[in-house]
């Protein structure tokens, strides 16, 4: 469950941030570098909350995540794109709280998070 949290995390935070599908964001010069570092942060918080991810699941969720031909888009951007309410919260927030509980940082996951609360807001 949590290398799909992970895989999840990463995904929405970098699609809601850029309002973009994975391969227009890895078309983007700085696109694959910002995926993986979100990635890295994921891992971190998975890993100190007791739950590291498998190379394996590792290496698929890589994969997945960079495939320059992929037109993936998180749930939460998607309803993000409708206008409507999102789990992001649930989703990167829940990813914040837990690093921050673990003495993880997550900078990017919080520039996402911050990003996901001002829509919310907006949308209120």
């Amino acid at each position: 469950m949590w290398e799909k949290f992970v895989m999840l995390t990463t995904l929405a935070a970098i699609t809601t941030l850029t309002h973009s599908n994975l391969g227009e964001i890895l078309a983007a010069p700085e696109g694959a570098r910002t995926i993986l570092a979100i990635l890295a942060e994921s891992e971190a918080v998975a890993k100190a909350s007791g739950y590291p991810v498998s190379a394996e699941a590792a290496a698929r969720t890589r994969g997945l995540l960079t495939d320059r031909t992929s037109r993936f888009t998180a749930s939460t951007q998607t309803d993000m794109d409708a206008g409507g309410a999102t789990e992001g919260d649930h989703i990167v927030g829940d990813m914040v709280r837990r690093g921050e509980a673990k003495g993880v940082a997550t900078p990017l996951l919080r520039v996402a998070l911050c990003n996901l609360q001002v829509y919310e807001l907006k949308r209120a």
